[in-house]
């Protein structure tokens, strides 16, 4: 590894070193373990949660696995919300489906790995309870003694998801821990049904809050992977959208993206993550058919696009599709 150079601090696009996601916050440490191997007890990770809320911490990153105390650190996750902190956890490299062991509903994101191809790596802990996913292998970093190095794990991927939040924070410290969330989980890129959300996408996430900011609306939360809906319209487990990434080099203008099965009275509406409609589709015979233009018949720029189903009774449907030209 290169040894660190003390006359180049991290310095953001200077080439060298790293420099982290978010190149202009201040770090607060917090040491929650004095045990040689690095592990700590869960009641010291909690500890030093609620102490960094106690202390302005706005992003609280806990690079530790949670499967043995995850009522404990949703506790202090909750605790740290309630001060307007919003709390990001790994989810462990030991490669197992958390269903049953992680809670699906608690107060921090829970951050899995992505590989350089956008894939789950063999280690990455994964399932429902998962919220996010994160690049966590081979990822350039500094090692205790004063080296750069390259290290792989989950706990790479949580604070590169946390570093998101901090850029969001940084257009506007007031954004609320349930604003930062939805700002997030909205702008992921799909991932598959058992990495959450999707992967963590910063400009996505930072668009969408910019437009926020100019007075748009907040960007449409699909639906969690395990919600459903009332069958008397298609939700995300029943219908299938395809091909979805919809790619020009691929698909062009023969294949159109296809929403199937759908009941007779339901709507598809296609939006932009800023919530902005460009497309409303009836339905033929069961499925409805996107050429993936807008209403006024021009091509919709590359992105990622929330659709929506709505039935006569009320009964909605979201979710994601990705659009690469």
């Amino acid at each position: 590894p290169d040894k660190l150079r003390p006359e180049f601090p991290a310095v953001g696009n200077n080439g060298v070193g790293v420099a982290g996601v978010a190149w202009n916050i201040k770090v607060l440490p917090v040491r929650v373990s004095n045990i040689a191997d690095g592990s700590a007890w869960c009641s010291d990770m909690s500890a030093g949660m609620e102490w960094a809320a106690d202390h302005g911490a706005k992003v609280i990153n806990l690079s530790y696995d949670i499967t043995g105390c995850p009522q404990t650190i949703d506790a202090a996750a909750r605790y740290a919300q309630a001060r307007g902190a919003v709390s990001f956890v790994a989810a462990g490299n030991s490669g197992l489906n958390l269903s049953g062991i992680i809670p699906l509903e608690h107060a921090f994101f829970l951050v899995g790995a992505t590989d350089s191809s956008g894939e789950r790596p063999y280690f990455s802990n994964y399932g429902q309870a998962i919220d996010l996913v994160a690049p966590g292998v081979s990822i350039y970093s500094t090692l205790p003694g004063n080296y750069y190095a390259y290290g792989t794990g989950t706990s790479f991927a949580s604070p590169i998801a946390a570093g998101v939040a901090a850029l969001l924070y940084s257009l506007n410290p007031s954004w609320s821990p349930a604003q930062i969330r939805e700002l997030m989980l909205a702008t992921a890129f799909p991932s598959g049904s058992l990495n959450g959300y999707g992967r963590v996408d910063s400009a996505a996430a930072v668009t969408a809050a910019k437009s926020v900011l100019a007075g748009g609306p907040m960007p449409l939360l699909p639906g969690s992977p395990e919600s459903s809906v009332s069958q008397t319209v298609s939700n995300l487990d029943g219908m299938l959208v395809y091909p979805n990434p919809w790619r020009a080099d691929r698909h062009g203008s023969a294949v159109p993206v296809i929403f199937d099965p759908l009941t007779a009275d339901s709507t598809v509406k296609i939006f932009t993550l800023s919530g902005y409609q460009v497309r409303s589709l009836p339905p033929v015979q069961g499925k409805a058919s996107w050429d993936v233009k807008n209403d006024s018949g021009q091509s919709v720029a590359s992105g990622i696009y929330i659709y929506s189903v709505t039935d006569s009774h009320g009964n909605q449907s979201q979710g994601k599709l990705a659009v690469i030209r």
